[in-house]
């Protein structure tokens, strides 16, 4: 059985519904290897709180890719809404948060492109593409 990877982007789930715990799309994510702790140099720092972050400061600027194979309409539209949002807000910051079987991902990224190259049919729309770079990576664990 494959194995495909949850994500969040900005907030919003890429399931059917957009909402955690919803039916999750299939998500193939590539780049994700090279930002393992096996594969990285780690700098620990801390947040203004205190909270202890660990930062990949040699993994600045690594693409990551995803592929959405199908999403519906509304998801489409809360992902592109809560992008223009963090754009406006910090367009450093998109936080992406990658579950799987390569390991737990809570990265803030800048969005390099959004390719939707197909037309929705029926409120469904094939192969959504998403390039960030990562900026931070706020924190990894081994995947399940």
């Amino acid at each position: 059985m494959a194995r495909y990877n949850s994500v969040e982007i900005d907030g919003v789930f890429l399931t059917k519904t957009g909402l955690d715990g919803g039916t999750p799309c299939k998500v193939d994510v590539t780049g994700l290897v090279a930002l393992r702790p096996a594969n990285a140099r780690i700098n620990a720092g801390q947040a203004i709180d205190g909270t202890p972050l660990q930062q990949f400061r040699s993994m600045k600027g690594k693409p990551i890719e995803m592929t959405i194979a199908v999403s519906h309409e509304d998801v489409f539209e809360d992902i592109i809404d809560a992008i223009d949002t963090q754009d406006a807000a910090d367009p450093n910051a998109h936080n992406l948060v990658i579950e799987g079987h390569t390991g737990n991902f809570d990265l803030d990224c800048v969005l390099d492109e959004i390719n939707a190259p197909g037309t929705f049919r029926n409120g469904l729309i094939n192969e959504i593409r998403l390039a960030f770079r990562v900026h931070t990576i706020n924190s990894i664990t081994a995947g399940s």
